[in-house]
């Protein structure tokens, strides 16, 4: 919540290519890139829908300002980020190691990666937040129910919906489930 309400925003991509398409999409004026123009059609608003219906749910108490609505998408992002890597943390306590576990939390927490990440309004961190809940899937037992569904599940929405060079992350996961299977 500190980082989504103090940190800067780090990259111009955030703000002309994601915080002025959506104020464009939901109040119905304002800047439009040329990448979401319908002649060039190069960025879908798909991933901007996700984010618009934390705003409509702002909406819902009220008339919120402009900018009451831009924290309250950096906050979310920041809790779902927040809620993300609590999710993979308590996985590879349960799963790997608890003592591992301990160096992940202060890992993450220290990251100043993450805590610029973490409320940014970018496809690359919602790849990121996805990915980390396909690893928390991952690390789960081998052959228990639902892992590679969800595993599977979580990487794919990490690059369809987020960033498609983020299914990387799941060559590790799809080498070892092959291994298991065929080897």
């Amino acid at each position: 919540m500190i980082g989504a309400l103090k940190s800067p925003i780090m990259d111009c991509d955030e703000v002309f290519n994601y915080w002025e398409p959506l104020h464009f999409l939901h109040f119905g004026w304002g800047k439009q890139t040329w990448e979401y123009a319908p002649q060039f059609a190069l960025r879908s608003y798909w991933y901007l829908e996700l984010h618009r219906q934390v705003i409509r749910l702002l909406e819902l108490c009220g008339s919120p300002t402009r900018l009451q609505v831009f924290y309250s998408v950096r906050l979310v992002l920041g809790m779902g980020c927040a809620l993300c890597e609590t999710v993979f943390v308590r996985a590879v306590a349960r799963h790997v190691d608890r003592a591992t576990s301990k160096y992940l939390l202060l890992g993450l927490v220290g990251m100043a990666g993450m805590f610029h990440a973490g409320g940014a309004l970018l496809p690359s961190s919602f790849a990121m937040c996805a990915g980390m809940l396909g690893s928390a899937a991952a690390v789960g037992r081998p052959g228990a129910r639902g892992r590679v569904a969800w595993t599977v599940g979580a990487f794919a929405v990490a690059a369809v919906w987020g960033w498609p060079y983020a299914a990387i992350v799941a060559l590790p996961f799809a080498v070892e489930e092959a291994v298991e299977r065929f080897g």
